[in-house]
């Protein structure tokens, strides 16, 4: 387990360090939960705004490979 100490600014942001980054590969978001006084970050999973699935979402339109193919029938 890596440990890294940053300071929170005045609104409340901190700075992801370059390595905690590469090592989450490279989120665009973070889950944040706090468990007690520790916050958990973890990578953000793309999910598919109409069913929820995290498999084969396009990040352009937020949407699932299945999901478009059920509308292209419709």
């Amino acid at each position: 387990m890596k440990s890294y100490i940053r300071n929170v600014d005045e609104l409340g942001r901190i700075v992801l360090p370059a390595e905690a980054r590469a090592d989450l590969g490279k989120p665009k978001a973070v889950n944040i939960t706090l468990k007690g006084k520790h916050l958990i970050l973890t990578a953000a999973v793309p999910l598919c705004k109409i069913c929820g699935s995290e498999i084969n979402v396009n990040n352009d339109v937020g949407v699932c490979s299945s999901c478009i193919e059920k509308i292209k029938q419709l």
